[in-house]
């Protein structure tokens, strides 16, 4: 047979009916059936947790005080994205147009912050580029 599960509001009236001293806690437990020791252990939490009801309030002003903080973060770290990625497009457009593709290969292979493969996809290039090796034809004797 399983345990019975008791509602809150129920062991809110027993506790509740022996803290008053209507009945004794041995009492109530024998008129509803239920262990003294457990009728002892929810009197304990819920006194230990009496002034929670207090402190709820306060905790829901500070979780929404939080929440419009991160809200407010969230939108100017959104805007400070949207600003990044305009200057990626502008940079793209504008060194895209005017240098040769082996002059931006060569651009990303200098040292910095950024790892190659984003420096390759902020100057629009494919990263193979950078590591390509170019292959002169030999002239053979005969050909000079």
């Amino acid at each position: 047979m399983g345990k019975t599960k008791f509602t809150n509001e129920y062991k809110a009236n027993l506790v509740i009916e022996s803290i008053r001293a209507e009945s004794s806690i041995s009492q109530i437990a024998e008129r509803e059936g239920v262990s003294r020791i457990e009728l002892h252990g929810w009197k304990k939490e819920f006194m230990d947790n009496v002034e929670r009801p207090f402190t709820v309030r306060q905790d829901e002003k500070q979780i929404k005080k939080l929440k419009k903080e991160f809200k407010n973060r969230e939108d100017e770290l959104t805007k400070q994205i949207e600003g990044l990625e305009a200057d990626i497009e502008w940079l793209q457009s504008v060194i895209g147009g005017n240098i040769k593709k082996k002059e931006l290969a060569k651009i990303a292979q200098a040292d910095g912050d950024l790892n190659l493969r984003r420096r390759c996809e902020l100057l629009g290039i494919n990263r193979a580029r950078v590591y390509y090796v170019s292959k002169k034809k030999k002239v053979s004797k005969d050909e000079e």
